[in-house]
């Protein structure tokens, strides 16, 4: 597991949170990959992806499965 926001950034990747629905999405030109904490489901560019692991949230950082990022 690795932490979400640096590699986003370092991607080009704008980030929100959405609190209420724990929803995590990343977005720029021509990319949206929404994650939700807790779900092994998530949707890059409006396909379904299934997670290796769930999201998660340690110490207030999103962290998701390495092999995701890649």
């Amino acid at each position: 597991m690795v932490p979400i926001k640096p590699i986003f950034q370092e991607l080009g990747l704008g980030l929100t949170f959405n609190q209420k629905t724990n929803v995590v999405v990343g977005t720029k030109t021509g990319m949206k990959i929404t994650l939700t904490i807790g779900s092994t489901k998530a949707v890059v560019n409006g396909k379904a992806v299934t997670l290796s692991l769930a999201p998660k949230i340690i110490k207030g950082a999103t962290y998701v499965p390495l092999r995701f990022i890649g």
